[in-house]
């Protein structure tokens, strides 16, 4: 099973209807999805900006909103 497949199927976030797709981070701090838009989530930062986060390698990480399963594919 894929990710985008296992979101789909499992996630209750608002990104399942994207396959769990969450977009661009276009600066620290704020997420681009609804109902998070514009919501400070530091714990999503401080993953997907850290520079020992290896590319398209499974992550856990718990926030506010819940536990999640992220994968970060690139870096700009």
């Amino acid at each position: 099973m894929t990710f985008a497949e296992a979101a789909a199927k499992f996630s209750s976030c608002p990104s399942r209807g994207k396959r769990g797709e969450l977009g661009a981070f276009p600066g620290l701090g704020k997420i681009l999805f609804l109902p998070y838009e514009g919501q400070e989530v530091p714990e999503f930062d401080a993953l997907v900006f850290s520079p020992d986060t290896e590319l398209n390698k499974l992550y856990k990480v718990r926030t506010q909103f819940g536990t999640h399963l992220v994968t970060v594919a690139g870096r700009a």
